[in-house]
């Protein structure tokens, strides 16, 4: 693996060597005006790129972390995206104190409901991760471009939570991608949605992975592998609300706790 300091250098290296030549090109002395053009459009490039080159610089030494994974949660409005995430921390929240609401980030189900990407750090086998929640792409995403941009410049995996039973939204997997750094990839997140009541039957707790769920499961790592390419790279299917309502008897939250009572009753 290579070391944050080996970027490093290689960056101011590669930024020297351009800027040396970027002197050089403009030390020429041409009297032709045609070489002046030529000279002035060369330099021209070469600032372009010394400043594209200063810009990537500044992102991997401020921005990329290097110490510990970081993961980024995706998911269209209600797709689930909050459910998981509470999830998670309730089973491996390494920020979590005694007067934490358990359920407090789960969406209500709003358009933009997540506003800000907002970090949580979970402790998992002894390993820290850093999650983040990043706002969605399906709703007003221009008021958090920036948001959602620098995000998904920490991330080292993006995980896209989709709950329908359609193929994903072509345009919606696109717009992932255009915020895609190279080392990033994609994993999707099949949440099975359904209410707690659905499974009050033992024949319906037998198997979340039924045929229609593999199905979807295959028609979503098709649909993203022929839109992301080798940024995608595998799909997960789960039940969030089961595995929220399994994780905590949420005291302070009246809608959950009579989720978590008849989970418990069921199985």
């Amino acid at each position: 693996m290579i070391s944050k300091d080996a970027i490093d250098k290689g960056f101011k290296r590669i930024l020297s060597q351009h800027q040396n030549t970027l002197e050089a090109i403009k030390s020429l002395d041409f009297k032709h005006q045609t070489l002046q053009m030529i000279r002035q459009s060369f330099a021209d490039e070469l600032c372009a790129l010394i400043t594209n080159i200063s810009e990537d610089y500044k992102i991997v030494h401020d921005e990329i972390v290097w110490d510990h994974l970081v993961i980024g949660m995706f998911g269209e409005t209600n797709a689930g995206k909050s459910t998981i995430i509470e999830t998670l921390r309730l089973r491996y929240g390494a920020d979590i104190n005694k007067d934490w609401i358990h359920g407090e980030i789960v969406g209500t189900g709003e358009a933009d409901y997540t506003k800000d990407a907002a970090e949580y750090e979970l402790s998992i086998n002894g390993k820290r991760v850093t999650l983040i929640d990043i706002p969605g792409i399906e709703g007003n995403e221009v008021k958090y471009k920036h948001i959602i941009s620098k995000a998904l410049r920490k991330a080292h995996i993006v995980f896209y939570v989709h709950k329908h039973n359609t193929r994903p939204d072509v345009m919606i997997a696109g717009r992932i991608k255009e915020y895609l750094t190279d080392w990033a990839r994609v994993c999707s997140i099949y949440n099975v949605t359904g209410a707690i009541g659905n499974y009050r039957y033992p024949t319906q707790r037998v198997a979340l992975l039924t045929y229609a769920v593999k199905e979807q499961s295959a028609n979503i790592q098709q649909a993203l592998g022929e839109i992301l390419g080798n940024l995608y790279y595998d799909n997960i299917t789960l039940q969030a609300q089961i595995a929220l309502c399994s994780s905590s008897n949420f005291e302070s939250n009246e809608r959950l706790a009579k989720q978590a009572e008849k989970l418990h009753t069921f199985f």
